[in-house]
């Protein structure tokens, strides 16, 4: 009957549409078809067919990470110099670049909207850890036998110098600066050589009126 006909219909599209597993990272379902999305780096643009879509590549400055139905592509982030950010040089339009700061900054916040100078390290104190990108310098008091002797974000403490043969110590070093060196002078000894052999006698003659 017409009743029964409906049914099995009815049967066999929910049959086909279960059967229907279109990869969800490269297609996309479209009235019981697999269709196939633009690849990373690119736009669909508007009245693709399922079959051969036609994609974009991305402008300068924008990007898309993934397979994509999207019509547009995303804009990277605007790295403003004024907010102490280094000026873009890369373009990758697969990847999303953050925004980085300058050599000297940091980012404010887990945000990064804006990036602040490193600490900077007195003398007596050295980096115990560097700042970079993400994360503030770290300052520590140089150890005994170690000294820093200006202000930096990225100086470590120094051994101070160790004098060697025929210098000494005029100066010792302290955490604020290095031990200073001094070259050792050395005497001539003056040997006095005594003659054991007699005296002449025109000597022992002198000496001899010279008591009388």
């Amino acid at each position: 009957s017409a009743g029964c006909f409906s049914g099995s219909s009815g049967e066999s599209l929910a049959m086909a549409a279960a059967q229907l597993q279109c990869d969800p990272v490269t297609q996309y379902e479209d009235r019981g078809r697999c269709c196939l999305k633009c690849e990373p780096g690119t736009s669909m643009k508007s009245g693709s067919s399922c079959e051969e879509p036609q994609c974009k590549e991305c402008e300068d400055n924008e990007y898309q990470e993934k397979y994509t139905t999207a019509t547009k592509c995303e804009r990277q982030d605007y790295c403003d110099e004024n907010r102490n950010f280094k000026w873009r040089t890369l373009q990758n339009k697969k990847k999303r670049i953050p925004c980085e700061c300058k050599d000297g900054f940091h980012c404010s916040s887990e945000l990064c909207l804006t990036c602040v100078p490193h600490r900077m390290c007195p003398p007596g104190l050295g980096a115990r850890s560097i700042g970079n990108h993400t994360h503030d310098t770290v300052c520590e008091k140089c150890p005994e036998g170690q000294f820093s002797n200006d202000s930096s974000w990225r100086s470590v403490c120094q051994k101070w110098t160790v004098c060697g043969n025929n210098f000494h110590v005029s100066k010792e070093g302290t955490a604020e600066s290095d031990v200073e060196c001094g070259k050792l002078w050395v005497g001539r000894s003056v040997v006095k050589v005594f003659s054991l052999s007699p005296p002449a006698s025109g000597a022992a003659g002198a000496e001899a009126s010279c008591g009388s």
